[in-house]
């Protein structure tokens, strides 16, 4: 018997709905408009990645989406009852947006989490590291990197959004304007960040943006290098600066 999750179109599912809920909470009005949209359309298929990659829109309208169209819109990692589940929701395109839910056992040290409701300060469960924060625009834009789960976000302090940045290719221009040595994988130069500045990597963000348009009229001025005040040991023993 065909499993009726599988028969397409079709109506999200009780536990498809909870899922959209949790990353899109009704408390921050830009993700609960977004969940009041996709909560009255139907899966109408799956991506290229399986029943696991569902396909949102309207009843009548062919899937067209197999090659993992949208933005990220909001993530987060759900746990209950030893399963950990991975969620990654998609920015809406012609009237069809991809979610992609991913089971597997809980594992030591899981938390769940969804970036949704970060706010600057606060802490991701399940990281040791605090979440390293450096503006963009002041009272505006921050841009957010925990190291630990290896993503960057942009907290948007009018709309409380915070918009989900790809990794890789950020990296690639951080670690161009950093200067950092050799052929790194995008892991081995999260575990570097600690020694890049705040200002190469927003010099390597506005690079990055005018490739990549994440944020449309961005004006951000770089910031000007921060002299590192001398200590008495420092003035003594030059040769232990580095």
């Amino acid at each position: 018997m065909p499993d009726p999750l599988q028969i397409y179109p079709r109506r999200l599912s009780e536990i498809e709905l909870k899922y959209l809920r949790y990353i899109l909470p009704d408390s921050v009005a830009v993700y609960n408009e977004y969940f009041t949209q996709l909560a009255a359309l139907w899966v109408i298929g799956h991506g290229r990645f399986g029943h696991e990659n569902l396909v949102i829109g309207e009843e009548n309208t062919v899937n067209t989406h197999h090659s993992g169209l949208g933005s990220i819109f909001s993530a987060g990692v759900y746990i209950e009852n030893g399963t950990r589940t991975e969620l990654l929701l998609h920015s809406m395109v012609e009237g069809q947006a991809e979610f992609d839910i991913m089971n597997q056992p809980e594992a030591k040290g899981d938390a769940a989490y969804t970036l949704s409701l970060w706010r600057p300060g606060v802490q991701l469960p399940g990281s040791a590291e605090k979440v390293r924060e450096i503006p963009l625009m002041r009272d505006k834009l921050l841009l957010a990197c925990d190291r630990e789960k290896r993503q960057f976000w942009i907290f948007e302090y009018e709309t409380q959004f915070n918009r989900i940045i790809p990794a890789t290719n950020l990296l690639n221009e951080i670690r161009f304007v950093a200067g950092l040595k050799g052929e790194l994988k995008p892991k081995e130069i999260f575990t570097q960040l600690d020694t890049v500045s705040d200002e190469k990597i927003v010099k390597a963000f506005i690079k990055y943006n005018k490739l990549f348009n994440k944020i449309e009229h961005l004006q951000i001025t770089p910031p000007a290098p921060q002299k590192q005040k001398t200590g008495f040991f420092d003035r003594i023993f030059k040769g232990n600066k580095h």
